[in-house]
């Protein structure tokens, strides 16, 4: 080879080696990593630790080794050029294209790594400087000295490990992703659609915050408009403070409170009450409807509360409607006492009306984000978030309109009776969950 290009490769390795030793960036997506991880973590980190050690060692292990071997075939080619008689090698005549990449790749490579090292000591996110351009800019660095340095060796075994090394990284990008999203929450959202993952192609058409906003307007409209008569009357909802064995003085939070019924249900129990929604016209009638209530105007996603600040949390008919289910989850059980209870109503997509109505007549309200799932995904998703499941029961609202239409008003002084479901648990319209932390 040219003394001039032999020269350079060695320098770009030593720059690499440069990177590896002085700058080093942690990756939660590392292999070292993927041998435990959080319960309260990522759904793909922690889908991808759940697995078998041989499993792991066949996907993740294997791959990263034989990318890493392969990344350093050039190197031992410019010691030992005999070697690429062995590597299958290619009739292509390009070493100056090969070199003008490596060059490439090596300086977007350390100008990313040395924006990125500030922003890793300071714990922050970067946007800035090549991170404007794409979410993985020294990833990009590396592909492009990677693929140079197939021009410089054109050998068959080169240009299959560039292919390999992209998707086994491509695959690590993804986890971190998620890693991304839950630890930097709404700067992360927002700034993910506005930036290629890696170059020119964008992930999504409406950013987080747009699809979020949509989301408020919706709600906004529908309280300014039907007021109280959007929910059920106040009857249907001291029943699960009673499943939550809510006692005199406790802390309570509701999330997605609207006008503030749960809210004057645990007010009646001297409960200490804190409400929040995303909806405006909600938080003027909350306030209105319970005074003595502390009420805020927020997203679930972003609870501008101390950690472990409340006995209980509760969460009615509103978690479908979530966009973030796996962060709006991390942040409840973050503002919880370690051993608070939790009680949630959630929609069951498993009912004949949900399949027939909603899916397959398109009768879904996409505007306010309607969604739901079955018994099954949501108890995973519950558990993958941290929470243990205590107790599940039908939606009670059904029976106590019942009891109401035969008995009369109902007694709250005294415990209401607990519906079990008919033609089981799977059926319900909608599922009640008592939890606590795992």
């Amino acid at each position: 080879m040219n003394p001039v290009l032999t020269t350079l490769v060695l320098l770009a390795y030593g720059t690499l080696l440069l990177d590896l030793v002085v700058f080093p960036i942690p990756s939660e997506a590392s292999t070292l990593q993927l041998l435990t991880r959080d319960p309260a973590g990522p759904r793909k980190l922690l889908d991808a630790a759940r697995g078998s050690t041989a499993s792991k060692l066949l996907w993740y292990f294997l791959p990263t080794v034989l990318g890493v071997a392969l990344v350093l075939v050039p190197l031992i080619a410019t010691l030992w050029p005999a070697l690429i008689e062995y590597l299958l090698p290619i009739d292509l005549s390009a070493p100056w294209i090969g070199a003008g990449l490596v060059v490439l790749g090596r300086t977007v490579g350390l100008t990313c790594l040395f924006q990125l090292w500030g922003t890793v000591q300071n714990s922050g996110l970067h946007t800035t400087g090549l991170f404007a351009f794409s979410r993985n800019p020294c990833l990009v660095g590396m592909y492009l000295f990677y693929l140079g340095n197939c021009f410089l060796f054109p050998c068959v075994v080169l240009f299959v490990g560039i292919i390999l090394y992209a998707w086994n990284m491509h695959r690590r990008v993804i986890m971190e992703e998620a890693h991304l999203t839950q630890t930097f929450g709404a700067t992360y959202r927002d700034y993910a659609p506005r930036v290629p993952r890696y170059l020119f192609w964008k992930t999504c058409s409406m950013s987080h915050q747009k699809k979020q906003n949509e989301v408020t307007a919706w709600f906004d409209d529908k309280y300014q408009r039907e007021s109280f008569g959007y929910l059920r009357p106040f009857q249907a909802y001291p029943i699960f403070l009673q499943l939550l064995g809510a006692k005199r003085g406790e802390s309570l939070l509701d999330i997605a409170c609207g006008p503030g019924l749960l809210l004057q249900a645990a007010e009646m129990k001297e409960l200490e009450t804190t409400g929040v929604d995303i909806a405006p016209s909600a938080i003027e009638l909350a306030r209105d409807h319970v005074p003595q209530a502390s009420v805020h105007l927020a997203n679930v996603e972003e609870l501008l509360f101390d950690d472990e600040q409340f006995d209980l949390v509760t969460c009615i008919g509103a978690m479908e409607r979530f966009l973030d289910r796996k962060r709006a989850l991390f942040e409840i059980r973050r503002v919880a006492k370690q051993d608070a209870r939790f009680c949630f109503m959630v929609r069951n997509a498993n009912t004949p009306s949900w399949r027939l109505w909603r899916r397959l007549l398109r009768r879904q309200n996409l505007k306010g984000h309607q969604d739901a799932l079955d018994l099954d995904s949501w108890r995973r998703l519950l558990e993958e978030s941290g929470f243990a499941v205590v107790e599940t029961y039908m939606d009670q609202w059904m029976r106590q309109r019942m009891r109401r239409v035969l008995r009369g008003r109902p007694d709250f002084s005294r415990p209401e009776p607990i519906a079990k479901p008919l033609l089981g648990l799977r059926w319900a319209y909608e599922f009640i969950f008592i939890l606590k932390k795992a």
